[in-house]
């Protein structure tokens, strides 16, 4: 659940920014034709072919070639052509009004020169050789002409970018004739072709440099606020994926003869879900701007005269749905900078993100409304624990796009988990669609793949073999020449068409006699004429409603769209009664869904009916089911629904607010005596934006709300060790992913796997995220038996691969196979990204490498009482986000509190050289503090020394206690050696190996017994006798922590103070 009562969490502007990049690669790779000349000659081994050069036989026998050069400083090729002209008196004769150029014909040793002799009576004069007649199969027309391979250099059209021959089969092989009806040729696509077919029935063809009109550029985030990400609702890892949404088949060059703000405003909605299933949902506003000067420098082969336009895109984001509300502030926010104001548009943003956050009352009370007042309307926002909060556009759209039996034929499909495509040529249509059937739902939930828009770059989701509801273009359809599957619905939206349905199982009869009735008097909300004027105006931000005959503003108002939603909420009423009582008691909660629901027997209440039986198998009615089971935070939903199950007066409908919350703008502190005006939506003056927190206030504040359940002693020793184990995990997948052409780590990840089996036979709890890291490495070192072994292990302990797990780890193999395909300098540059860090690796002035040793510097200040390092573990439960311990009473302590340290020294050979002392942090802070480090700064900051340098204290921190867990941390250091890292790696493996067939408590308890005999031996050294050990035995004991902190920990902890102990049993100092 979202923590933060922030409704809006970002405002962002998506564009091509300073720099076009073509989102195909093959556009960026394009080189440009500027020479050509054909070559009579056997081609020899000596002849230095250069890089910008390449070769062509023309006809086969490796004797005549065309010498095709690119990128050279001329100018470039845009046509070619074979054409007869006259020869006479030893010169080419050219009309003046063809405009082009003959391609000279050079042999072995030829000393004649092919140049342009003159001008003379209409006709450019050309000497030299130029006649390809004996290398084409169509006959001259005249002695005195020759046949001539030609090229144009036109101004503003674009050049040859590839020169190919390519053969013709003919149909007839014993009839000899040139004519283009005899044979069969395959021209690939984009490519042109020369009608003379050379010998042997092969043909020139060439192809264009794409138009930049008709490529399609990259789409990044140029601007965005706040510029931190918020701790609970990070941006960094969607910032690849909103733009790809906001333009779903990339940003493609306009010429305009209008004002770009003429073209229009687009608007439409999409939802992305993260890794953990939790969804953001976003609006975008599409607009239109002349290009800069910038951008227009970077355009080749145009007419740079004409006027040129792009979009830009503005978008909002939000944890919360709700949609109408952001579009109106987005279109608010656009409307700012087509106006004068004496207030920035950087303050309405800032006022926008930061104000508009539900007070504390509304989270007690039910019927509060936040009302956001504009110069123009009122925006209210709200929250309703009883059922999701609908929106009457969504269900107008689906509605007016789709008759009622249609809607039905989908609804069934959407609970049965089928593969569902909503197809429209209108960028919003789908959103509204399966937002509508999202709210229909209820109070199911749809856990599998929703992609309202999807973008080219993920068309391989149409393929997946998972159950989706996925949004696209009819044009994609088309381009892609895609087939249909037999297992998936088409609804074609723009033409109330579905394809797929014959066969479809449709909702339980009961439940679809009812929902039919009950729909009835709405029979009439769809009307093809309608529809198509429905359509025209669906995209646009701002409708202009008088062009539009059949638009009546008084409909809506007389339509009772939670009518509706009741309608859909009888009929899942209908399908789950009784369901309760087939739920199994279980005391734990846990097992499989047959231990938890009595199916037989529900199934048996059903009379075997067939709908029930499928819809039983699938994920909706499992989740629902196990939610049941469960204290969800859905509760006062689940409960809502089934009072509606057992009476007549339960029912959706919209409660009027009792108090109202007024957000006005705005602010008086903002107002200024300037006065602002923006000919383009302008980049963002962030010191005109005011922050109503620190970074740091804010993480902290957000830390504090997330609470971590009360633990008894047994349990908090097991949570401090899996959070350790939590924070090297963390560690190892940001290393992996960017170190994935570095085979130490594919050896890593077999060791995660160990660790991994380590904790589940321990009992230490497992995340999903935990597999999803690992998956996510094997993927990218393509160990799919390894992946395969995980996922079973995953169904073993009963935790379900959402989705989001399966498609991080295809995600990650299909970029190892692009990886694979990457030229070295690529390589290379992703190589760099890993930078030197220098703690714990000290040399002397003869730079000879040191050794060092740990010490724990845990006195109380007050009461001198010495605490041990699992006590120090222990005292983390009071205080679970504070790295202050107490000096325990109870363990005939003081009270008092402090921060105990741990002491760095550096020894050469047996003298210490150096030492240096930190705080010792709590695990749980140190894995907050390096989740948000990784989402507002990224991961490359934790692979650079800037790391270590602003975060030293921290940095010590992980490396102490990834040390004590015994898991390898040499990738942290710097200059340590590949070897080093894997002989970390064979440690690791083998001590996993052994706590596998061993009985870890006996040996704890044994080495335990060991570590406080040697601790004995320490104050007989120290001056203290054995026998005083004896007596202070039960306070040392105490000073142990519990006796789970010392079981777990006490035989690491001895083992990351061994050689401390030696020293100070050397230099006669107590620990």
């Amino acid at each position: 659940m979202n923590i933060s009562k922030r409704i809006i969490n970002y405002f962002c502007v998506v564009g091509t920014g300073n720099n076009l990049i073509p989102q195909n690669t093959e556009c960026q790779q394009q080189h440009i034709l500027t020479s050509l000349e054909i070559y009579i000659e056997q081609l020899e081994e000596d002849i230095q072919i250069k890089d910008n050069e390449i070769w062509i036989d023309l006809c086969g026998n490796k004797q005549v070639w065309l010498k095709c050069i690119y990128d050279q400083n001329s100018q470039p090729i845009t046509s070619l052509s074979i054409k007869e002209f006259k020869f006479e008196e030893n010169e080419l004769k050219i009309p003046l009004t063809e405009d082009i150029y003959p391609v000279p014909i050079k042999y072995k040793s030829d000393k004649i020169i092919h140049q342009l002799k003159g001008i003379k009576n209409g006709y450019s004069l050309y000497q030299g050789s130029y006649d390809i007649s004996q290398y084409i199969d169509q006959k001259k027309q005249t002695k005195d002409y020759h046949v001539v391979l030609c090229y144009q250099t036109q101004n503003y059209y674009q050049p040859i970018c590839d020169i190919r021959i390519i053969l013709a089969n003919k149909t007839d092989k014993k009839k000899y004739t040139s004519s283009f009806s005899d044979m069969s040729l395959v021209i690939p696509k984009d490519f042109n072709i020369l009608q003379f077919p050379l010998r042997h029935f092969r043909f020139i063809i060439f192809k264009l440099k794409q138009s930049p009109f008709k490529v399609a550029y990259m789409p990044k985030i140029i601007d965005r606020y706040p510029l931190v990400d918020h701790h609970e609702s990070p941006l960094s890892h969607m910032t690849t994926m909103i733009p790809m949404f906001c333009f779903p088949q990339g940003i493609y060059l306009e010429k305009t003869e209008i004002d770009p703000i003429s073209k229009g405003q687009q608007i439409f909605n999409f939802v992305l879900t993260s890794e953990t299933g939790e969804r953001t949902y976003c609006i975008c506003l599409i607009f239109h701007e002349i290009i800069p000067q910038i951008i227009l420098e970077q355009l080749e082969y145009i007419d740079k005269q004409q006027l040129i336009c792009y979009p830009k895109a503005l978008c909002l984001l939000s944890s919360y749905n709700h949609f109408e509300q952001m579009k109106e502030l987005i279109k608010y926010i656009y409307r700012c900078s087509l106006t004068k104001s004496n207030i920035p548009i950087e303050s309405k943003i800032c006022n926008i993100i930061n104000k508009i956050k539900f007070p504390q009352q509304i989270f007690e009370q039910e019927n509060i409304h936040l009302k956001y007042v504009l110069p123009s309307q009122d925006i209210s926002f709200h929250i309703n624990y009883k059922y999701p909060i609908g929106y009457k556009e969504s269900l107008e759209c689906l509605f007016r796009l789709l008759d009622i039996n249609k809607i039905i034929n989908i609804y069934s499909a959407i609970l049965l988990e089928q593969k569902i495509h909503f197809i429209s040529n209108h960028l919003s249509v789908p959103g509204l669609v399966i937002d509508a059937f999202l709210q229909l739902l209820f109070p199911f939930k749809f856990t599998s793949i929703l992609i309202p828009v999807l973008p080219d770059s993920l068309r391989g989701y149409i393929e997946a073999p998972v159950p989706f509801l996925i949004g696209y273009s009819q044009k994609n359809i088309i381009e892609q020449n895609q087939q249909i599957q037999i297992d998936s619905l088409y609804v074609y939206m723009d033409t109330n068409f579905i394809v797929n349905c014959e066969n479809q199982t449709l909702i339980s009869e009961k439940a679809l006699k009812k929902l039919k009735s009950k729909l009835k008097p709405f029979n009439n909300l769809y009307n093809d004429n309608y529809s198509k004027q429905y359509l025209k105006r669906i995209d646009q931000a701002y409708h202009i409603y008088m062009d539009d005959e059949n638009y009546d503003p008084e409909f809506n108002k007389n339509i009772d769209w939670y009518q509706i939603r009741n309608a859909f909420l009888k009929c899942n009423s209908i399908l789950m009664k009784q369901y309760k009582k087939y739920i199994i008691p279980n005391q734990n909660n846990e097992g499989n869904f047959n231990e938890i629901f009595n199916v037989q027997g529900y199934q048996d209440y059903w009379k075997k009916d067939t709908f029930i039986q499928q819809f039983m198998d699938t994920r909706i009615f499992q989740y629902f089911i196990q939610e049941r089971t469960t204290l969800s935070e859905n509760e006062s939903q689940y409960q809502f629904f089934d009072k509606y199950i057992c009476s007549k007066d339960q029912k959706l409908n919209f409660i009027h607010p009792k108090q109202k919350i007024e957000i006005k703008i705005p602010d008086d502190n903002i107002l200024t005596n300037q006065i602002h005006k923006y000919d383009q939506f302008p980049l963002l003056n962030h010191n005109l934006m005011k922050y109503d927190l620190t970074d740091e206030q804010e993480i902290k504040q957000e830390i504090l709300q997330e609470t971590i359940p009360q633990l008894d002693q047994k349990k908090w020793s097991k949570y401090m060790l899996e959070t350790i184990y939590k924070i090297w995990f963390l560690i190892f997948i940001v290393y992996v992913r960017n170190n994935q052409e570095n085979n130490i780590y594919q050896y890593m990840t077999e060791l995660a796997i160990l660790v991994l089996e380590y904790m589940q036979d321990k009992h230490l709890n497992l995340s999903e995220k935990l597999f999803r890291y690992v998956l996510e490495s094997c993927g990218y070192f393509q160990m799919d038996q390894k992946a395969l072994y995980l996922v079973k292990l995953m169904k073993r302990i009963k935790i379900d691969a959402s989705p989001a797990t399966h498609g991080i780890y295809f995600l990650a193999v299909a970029q190892a196979m692009n990886r694979k395909g990457l030229p070295s300098n690529q390589l290379q540059q992703s190589q760099i990204l890993q930078k030197d860090v220098s703690l714990l690796q000290k040399k002397d002035s003869q730079n000879t490498q040191c050794n060092y040793v740990y010490t724990l510097q845990s006195t109380c200040s007050i009461c001198k009482r010495e605490l041990h390092f699992e006590e120090i573990l222990d005292s983390y439960r009071k205080n679970q986000y504070e790295n202050v311990i107490e000096c325990l009473k109870t363990n005939q302590g003081c009270g008092q509190e402090f921060i105990p340290k741990i002491q760095i020294t550096f020894y050469k050979e047996e003298n210490p050289i150096e030492s240096e002392q930190y705080d010792i942090y709590n695990p749980i802070q140190i894995l907050k503090n390096v989740e948000n480090i990784i989402n507002n700064k990224g991961e490359s900051f934790i692979l650079s020394d800037l790391f270590e340098k602003q975060y030293k204290k921290l940095y010590v921190n992980i490396i102490f206690y990834i040390r004590l867990v015994k898991l390898p941390c040499s990738h942290l250091l710097k200059n340590q050696s590949t070897n080093e890292l894997k002989n970390e790696i064979d440690q690791a493996m083998k001590k996993f190996q052994q706590k596998q067939s061993q009985n870890i408590l006996q040996r704890v308890t044994q080495e335990f017994d060991q570590y406080r005999g040697k601790l004995s031996q320490q104050g007989d050294l120290s001056g203290n006798s054995s026998s005083k050990f004896k007596q202070e035995d039960q306070m040392v004991s105490q000073n142990y922590g519990s006796k789970y902190m010392r079981k777990i920990f006490s035989l690491l902890i001895n083992d990351q103070f061994s050689l401390q102990n030696k020293r100070q049993i050397s230099q006669n100092v107590g620990i």
